[in-house]
C-alpha cells in the first residue's frame, strides 16, 4: 500500500514537472519572437530617422521570411504640411510607426514603435513635356 501511495506522488510530481518544463518552452520562444521583432523594427526606425526629407505614404516588406514590416508616415498637423509663403522649405513634423508582424501559434503579434521627425517635405517629381 505505501508502494503505491509513492507511485501516485511520484507521477502527480512527474506531470506538474513536465508541465512547467513545457510552460518555460513557450515562454522561452515568444520572447524569443519579440526580441527579434524590437531589434528589426528598430533597425527600420532607424532608416527612416535618417532621411532628411519625408513624403507621407506606407512601406512594407518581409524581413527573415517570418517577419513582415510595415512603416505608416502621416503628417503630425496636415495644416503644417502647406508650406510657408516665402517659397524656402519649412520643416514639417511627421509621425512615424513602425509595425513588425509574426505568426505565432494560430494568430499574429505585433510589435509597434511609434515616433516623431521634424523634417522637409518631399517634393514630388516634376513632369518635363
Amino acid at each position: 500500500m505505501e508502494t503505491l501511495v509513492v507511485v501516485m506522488i511520484m507521477a502527480t510530481a512527474m506531470a506538474v514537472i513536465m508541465q512547467l518544463f513545457a510552460g518555460g518552452l513557450r515562454a522561452n520562444s515568444l520572447t524569443e519572437h519579440y526580441t527579434r521583432a524590437v531589434f528589426h523594427a528598430r533597425a527600420k526606425m532607424e532608416e527612416m530617422l535618417i532621411a532628411e526629407k519625408m513624403a507621407p505614404g506606407i512601406l512594407e516588406g518581409v524581413l527573415d521570411e517570418s517577419y513582415h514590416w510595415r512603416v505608416q508616415i502621416d503628417f503630425n498637423d496636415p495644416e503644417q504640411a502647406f508650406g510657408s509663403t516665402t517659397g524656402l522649405p519649412l520643416p514639417t513634423l511627421f509621425q512615424i510607426r513602425v509595425d513588425v508582424s509574426w505568426q505565432e501559434g494560430m494568430g499574429t503579434k505585433t510589435y509597434t514603435l511609434t515616433t516623431l521627425k521634424l523634417a522637409e517635405l518631399l517634393a514630388e517629381k516634376k513632369k518635363v513635356t
